[in-house]
């Protein structure tokens, strides 16, 4: 029975598509130290949990966060983002779009958040930019987060960061999910009459 269940979870593991590289101490701080991105990502993240052998060392995790950050690692950048982004704001902003630019759809969604001046997690809230909120959230919809399209029409709704368009509003709020236009329609219909 035993032997079926860890069969099941290899076949699974190797049908998702889950590439990850499994590194011994040695070659890991070999690998790291030779510039290889996702080994410093991973170092970064044993220094963090204590995995590898190795004590908790938070300056050392931030260290080769950024070391992976700089090489390229668009994950690496958001950890650092979601670090910065309550003690020192603008490098959390920073990092947040590097990673966004990168590719990092949760990166792209929480640049949209933060960016709308709405609270972030440590409860201080940012300056709103709702132009750039509604860059981050368009990002983030064509790159297949379908919650965020909620958020650009209701900016089109409401003209933050762009020209109120209520065309727009109820094509870019339901292009995902038509079925939550009736309710759109029943608890708006005043203000679209």
């Amino acid at each position: 029975m035993v032997r079926k269940i860890l069969l099941f979870i290899v076949a699974l593991v190797c049908s998702s598509h889950i590439q990850a590289q499994i590194y011994s101490s040695d070659e890991l701080f070999k690998e790291a130290n030779a510039g290889n991105k996702d080994a410093q990502y991973t170092l970064a993240k044993a220094y963090e949990d204590g995995f590898y052998g190795l004590s908790k060392n938070d300056a050392l995790a931030i260290s080769w966060y950024t070391k992976a950050a700089n090489n390229g690692h668009s994950r690496a950048a958001f950890v650092l983002g979601m670090r910065y982004v309550t003690s020192d704001p603008k490098v959390g902003l920073e990092w947040l779009e590097k990673s966004g630019r990168s590719g990092d759809l949760q990166a792209m969604t929480n640049l949209g958040y933060l960016y709308s001046g709405r609270q972030t997690f440590s409860g201080s809230t940012l300056p709103p930019d709702f132009a750039k909120s509604l860059y981050w959230y368009e990002m983030a919809a064509s790159n297949g987060d379908t919650y965020s399209y909620g958020y650009i029409g209701w900016y089109y709704y409401e003209g933050q960061g762009t020209a109120r368009n209520y065309a727009k509003a109820v094509e870019k709020s339901f292009g995902a999910k038509p079925q939550k236009l009736v309710y759109f329609i029943k608890y708006n219909k005043q203000e679209l009459l």
